[in-house]
């Protein structure tokens, strides 16, 4: 009986310990990277202007889509085909325009210290303006002329994404990949 009480009292104490030493606390992670940026971390206001290039971008994807589209079909024979994805480009330009205005909305110069970064920045919003003043005439005609519509946003848009790189090196992002340029 001695034995079995000697027994118990040792396999309940041994039984603690592993509860003790376990810490209810998380251990710091170590950071992700030694590296530090160079740059200085954006302000609030710049923040702000990077979340409306992104909600901007947007409606830019989708007319880069619809433009894709239209490219795709040029060489059909198929008049229904090239008339499906003319109407196709004629939404994207409508709702693309939205994502545009509530990008650009968002998108102050002074967010950027007086001097080339605060042109630059402009010149990134004055690019979306020229595609959204586009976008309407596309919307409205581009089921009828797609291919008339492909030829004035192409060079809009590569307008466009010159700025935009030009931004990606003033804030000190890598460049964007090239991409397959859209054909005339």
């Amino acid at each position: 009986m001695r034995r079995i009480l000697v027994l118990l009292s040792v396999t309940g104490a041994l039984a603690t310990v592993p509860l003790a030493a376990q810490d209810s606390t998380p251990t710091p992670r170590p950071p992700d990277s030694t590296h530090t940026d160079s740059t200085p971390p954006p302000t609030p206001e710049q923040q702000r202007w990077m979340q409306g290039l992104r909600t901007a971008a947007r409606g830019i994807g989708q007319i880069k889509s619809g433009i894709e589209g239209v490219q795709r079909v040029q060489g059909s024979t198929s008049a229904t085909q090239i008339k499906k994805a003319g109407k196709l480009l004629a939404g994207y330009c409508g709702t693309a325009r939205g994502f545009m205005r509530t990008g650009v909305a968002r998108m102050s110069a002074t967010a950027y210290t007086v001097g080339d970064n605060r042109t630059i920045a402009r010149q990134v919003v004055t690019q979306i303006d020229s595609v959204i003043r586009e976008s309407t005439t596309c919307e409205q005609q581009a089921a009828h002329d797609a291919k008339g519509s492909v030829d004035r946003l192409v060079p809009i848009l590569r307008s466009y994404e010159t700025a935009i790189a030009a931004w990606r090196a003033m804030v000190g992002l890598p460049p964007l990949p090239p991409t397959r340029p859209p054909t005339r």
